[in-house]
């Protein structure tokens, strides 16, 4: 076994020992000592934010913000492919009641650098087949809950009080929203020709399909969030911004 790995096994067992201290008092304290240390890597970024997110699960967002530097430097040399590995243990130790009412503190910005931002992590957490959270949006209002084994626990809705961080955690989540759709139509195509004829009609007209949908009755969750987010009511993100 090479120094290098050996030294970070002994980093993530000391951060392991730390955090199980929890809720003692000082173990973030200490936590943030060690990732300030001379022994500190970038490659211990992941394991170090999970170990304070178990000791002070609250301030995740600060978190971030103090091994962001470390994160950045960590994903540009490495990629952020395995970034869901982190996510899924960030969504394992802090309650989704926690996620929901802190997340508009995190930094994310739609269309700017996934890397020197939290994007990489919202992404992770909302985005694609590896995804932790399942992310919706009903009349402006998101909401989110854990996925687990392919079936979503209770949904939270997202706190976002804060002027500054709205329009930017709102484009953001849209942003995720958008970049599931096109599986999400899938789905909602795949339903759609799996229901019965004498429900839809033989003709499987759009309108016909647009009632069934509507009438809540034997419909997924993803059939009723496609038409939700498309409301013609519902202001387009873009036009807050001008």
């Amino acid at each position: 076994m090479s120094k290098d790995n050996i030294g970070s096994e002994l980093f993530a067992l000391t951060l392991d020992i730390v955090a199980g201290m929890s809720p003692a008092d000082n173990v973030g304290d200490v936590l943030r000592r060690l990732t300030g240390s001379s022994f500190f890597r970038d490659g211990y970024a992941p394991m170090a934010f999970i170990a304070l997110c178990r000791a002070e699960p609250g301030q995740f967002p600060e978190h971030l913000a103090l091994l962001r530097g470390n994160f950045t430097k960590l994903h540009e040399k490495t990629g952020t492919k395995n970034a869901y590995l982190t996510a899924r243990r960030f969504a394992h130790y802090v309650d989704m009641s926690i996620i929901a009412n802190n997340i508009e503190r995190c930094s994310f910005v739609r269309d700017i650098n996934d890397l020197t931002t939290d994007n990489w992590l919202g992404k992770a957490l909302f985005v694609g087949e590896k995804a932790s959270l399942a992310l919706q949006k009903q009349r402006n209002v998101f909401k989110i809950a854990r996925i687990d084994r392919k079936k979503k626990g209770r949904f939270f809705e997202v706190r976002s009080v804060s002027l500054d961080s709205y329009y930017d955690l709102d484009d953001f989540l849209d942003s995720c929203i958008e970049a599931n759709m096109p599986d999400t139509i899938n789905k909602i195509l795949e339903e759609l020709d799996n229901l019965p004829n004498k429900i839809i009609g033989k003709s499987n007209t759009s309108a016909n399909k647009e009632y069934y949908i509507n009438q809540k009755t034997k419909v997924s969750d993803n059939m009723r969030l496609i038409l939700v987010y498309f409301d013609k009511d519902t202001p387009s993100t873009k036009a807050r911004h001008p």
